[in-house]
């Protein structure tokens, strides 16, 4: 079975929405301490001073990542059973968290303007 231009596009845009709210929910929760140290760090010495933190963070949001995203996934279930099929339930989701993250950015008009 070969997927069209536009399949493949669509897959990728589902698995990058899917990563990005995983991504979101680790450096918002278990990697959060580590990330303000981090980035205090930069504020206050320099990006080339912080090294061992920034290894730290990345390696605390990939330890995270996969664990984010079976929480992503009960979060679908609950969230999104108006949604046919587990993928998109998935993607349902991945939209709720990624469209809070831009509340919290834009303030809570701008998620749904931008």
């Amino acid at each position: 079975m070969t997927m069209t231009g536009s399949s493949a596009s669509y897959e990728e845009m589902r698995e990058r929405e899917i990563n990005t709210a995983a991504a979101v929910m680790s450096t918002s929760g278990p990697c959060r301490q580590i990330g303000d140290v981090y980035l205090t760090c930069v504020a206050t010495a320099g990006l080339g001073m912080c090294r061992g933190l920034r290894a730290s963070y990345e390696q605390c949001a990939k330890e995270t990542r996969d664990g984010s995203k079976v929480v992503l996934g009960t979060l679908a279930n609950q969230a999104c059973g108006h949604v046919d099929g587990q993928d998109e339930k998935l993607l349902c989701a991945a939209n709720l968290v990624n469209r809070e993250l831009m509340r919290g950015f834009y303030g809570p008009e701008g998620a749904q303007d931008k």
